[in-house]
């Protein structure tokens, strides 16, 4: 089980996870030449996690080159529905809860807290080798229901949007912005993410964890890591997107 975090963040989110057989993309905010820009590959699905642009917004052009099924929640196709063209294609509506077999895997949609009509994370799931993987951003809290699925995986990607000196501070970002992106159904921030790794995973299970959706105005990888090395300097195993990676048994 592979997974090929091909870009994550403000401006464009796609995830390819895949074996021999089985070829999904969890979210599609990039153009279809961004998409493939290290080549092409087959998608059997793609999985949106919510309506807003850097997620679903590449999910129409895209589909004029490939054939792959669509799921996403409802709220998020209504809303969108006149501004992302997805007449003909072949659309399934999901729900928190829901689980969806998908050639080698079984794709499990949960709840998120963001800013948008609907909101969902994705856990991957390996039907032979039952390893799973969790996809987790744009949401502005851990909630317990949250907490207890993550704790399940086996590698995750967890958000790591802002440095909260950093945000604070920014010169072209008023108050409500400010609050907005700090705030429960915003995005989540370096140390908000750290210590939810340090106080609610068991880190010996985990193979791995990729940190994502930075902030290209108040965050960088550097930021990052340094949260990363005063909160959780033991756990080695943690990579920023956009990376490749595998599951192993």
């Amino acid at each position: 089980m592979k997974i090929d975090i091909l870009h994550s963040g403000s401006d464009g989110n796609a995830c390819r996870v895949y074996t021999e057989n089985t070829s999904i993309l969890l979210d599609c905010g990039v153009s279809q030449s961004r998409l493939f820009s290290k080549g092409t590959f087959p998608v059997d699905a793609i999985f949106v996690t919510h309506e807003h642009g850097d997620h679903l917004g590449g999910v129409g052009t895209v589909l004029k080159s490939i054939t792959a099924k669509v799921y996403l929640e409802e709220a998020s196709f209504s809303n969108k529905r006149n501004s992302i063209n997805l007449d003909g294609c072949d659309l399934n509506f999901i729900a928190p809860g829901d689980r969806i077999d998908m050639g080698d895997f079984r794709v499990e949609a949960h709840e998120t807290n963001h800013d948008s009509n609907g909101g969902v994370f994705f856990i991957v799931e390996n039907k032979m080798t039952k390893l799973r993987y969790g996809h987790l951003t744009d949401t502005g809290i851990f909630t317990e229901s949250m907490t207890k699925v993550l704790q399940t995986c086996d590698a995750l990607l967890l958000e790591a949007n802002h440095d909260v000196k950093t945000l604070m501070t920014h010169p072209k970002y008023n108050d409500w912005i400010r609050e907005r992106i700090r705030g429960v159904y915003g995005h989540l921030s370096n140390e908000q993410t750290m210590e939810f790794i340090r106080d609610y995973l068991d880190l010996d299970k985990l193979q791995w964890i990729v940190l994502g959706h930075l902030s290209q105005k108040t965050n960088t990888p550097e930021m990052v890591l340094e949260a990363k090395h005063e909160i959780i300097p033991e756990f080695v195993k943690v990579y920023i997107a956009p990376v490749e990676a595998e599951l192993s048994e």
